[in-house]
């Protein structure tokens, strides 16, 4: 008996895989019929041009088949037809077609043609870059190329503009001025600050330098005045990590918040940015930390600032040692070959440098992402950078393709928002691209 129980056993193992393995074939041919069904009636009902109905069974067999591309894709091309038109429904299943299968062109193309005709640019920019990277194809680049090259061109409204500043959390400010009326506005044109000022500096840590009749003293939002130093000021510059630049009788340093003198032994003392601050003694320049103490063990010939004397506004900077311009990093430390000239990193894209004569581009971790090849060039920003030819100043995209022929005299760096300023026969103008 005991011989026996073993070969029972296995029996009754055997008897339960061969009706679970009967129940799963039964399951997989109900769930085909059911499949074939949906398929059927959708069929049919299409034969009907009856496509309301049509496509819903053709839903319900892909949420059964939902790795079905083929028909994603049929869902989609119902959806677009003359007699259903959902656009919604229709673009919702075009990007199901694509996440099923990434490599195929036709969802693709379908959604660039629908965005196209509507003009919707950006939209059809995102698919197309998409369709670029994930299909093995360069139809898609000459488009791409048209697109960034399209823009938008406006008389200045101001007098004058700044470049623009951004704050510790990335938000952009302008000085404006128009007529004797002198303010800072959001990179979306709000008013942050205004009135009738000599100089207007920047608000930041809730106070912004001003000067009126020759004063120099810093006020609140509202316009209050909110600290003024012990001694007259011949400049003041914006508080950064709590530190603002001043000049002094003559002499550079900082102000903290108490109007405070600190460190007022420079012949130039820019704005921290990043916990990095220029200054110059004679004709010597260094970087100095938030605590005051030397980057690096080395002085400089000289050190590239921006518009608004700051050295790091991207967390490295560019200075002149020997004859030579590097890149060195926020510890000082030399991480590029040397350069004639160099243009200040606008952004975390490459910068402009200068070598035999041409210009080519950097980027921040110290390589050239351009040889040297351009007469003239600025800083990238946005995907654009303004290039240098035969007199005039034109644009190019992230991939050195030249978008706008060049056709202006002058030209500045691009913004975040993918605007540059530019001068043309003599007016100042603001061109935003539409793609960034």
């Amino acid at each position: 008996m005991k011989k026996m129980l073993p070969i029972v056993f296995l029996m009754v193992l055997v008897g339960l895989a061969i009706i679970s393995w009967s129940n799963v074939l039964s399951y997989a041919g109900k769930e085909k019929k059911e499949y074939e069904g949906y398929i059927s009636q959708g069929e049919a009902l299409e034969e009907k041009e009856i496509y309301v109905d049509a496509v819903k069974q053709y839903e319900k067999a892909l949420a059964m088949r939902p790795k079905n591309y083929d028909l994603a894709v049929r869902i989609a091309k119902l959806y677009a037809s003359d007699k259903l038109a959902i656009d919604g429904k229709y673009i919702s299943a075009c990007k199901k077609a694509i996440s099923i299968d990434k490599s195929k062109e036709e969802p693709y193309d379908m959604l660039i043609a629908y965005y196209c005709e509507r003009g919707y640019t950006s939209k059809e920019y995102e698919i197309l870059m998409a369709a670029a990277e994930a299909v093995d194809t360069d139809k898609y680049t000459a488009r791409i190329t048209e697109l960034r090259g399209l823009y938008n061109e406006a008389v200045l409204r101001y007098d004058t503009i700044s470049d623009c500043y951004y704050d510790a959390s990335g938000t952009g400010y302008y000085i404006v001025k128009k007529d004797d009326i002198v303010s800072v506005i959001s990179a979306e044109e709000e008013t942050v600050l205004s009135g009738k000022y000599d100089e207007l500096g920047f608000y930041s840590e809730f106070v912004a330098p001003v000067s009126v009749d020759g004063e120099w003293f810093y006020i609140t939002k509202e316009g209050y005045r909110k600290l003024v130093p012990d001694e007259p000021a011949e400049y003041l510059g914006p508080f950064v990590s709590g530190f603002a630049p001043a000049k002094i009788g003559g002499k550079y340093g900082y102000l903290n918040k108490k109007m405070q003198k600190l460190h007022f032994e420079f012949d130039y003392a820019g704005p921290f940015c990043n916990g990095l601050a220029a200054v110059k003694k004679g004709d010597t320049w260094m970087v100095i930390t938030t605590a005051f103490k030397k980057v690096g063990d080395t002085t400089f010939d000289d050190v590239l600032l921006d518009s608004f004397g700051i050295c790091s506004a991207r967390g490295v900077f560019f200075a002149k040692k020997d004859g030579k311009y590097y890149l060195y990093n926020k510890a000082g430390k030399r991480i590029s070959d040397g350069f004639d000239e160099a243009k200040v990193f606008v952004s975390d894209e490459p910068a402009a440098v200068k070598s035999s004569g041409k210009w080519g581009f950097l980027g921040k971790d110290g390589k050239l992402t351009r040889e040297p090849e351009y007469e003239n060039a600025d800083s990238f920003c946005a995907g654009y950078a303004p290039v240098y030819a035969n007199g005039k100043w034109g644009v190019m995209d992230v991939d050195y393709n030249i978008v706008i022929e060049p056709k202006y005299d002058k030209m500045e760096a691009f913004e975040k928002d993918a605007s540059a300023m530019v001068e043309l026969e003599g007016k100042q103008l603001r061109i935003r691209m539409r793609i960034k």
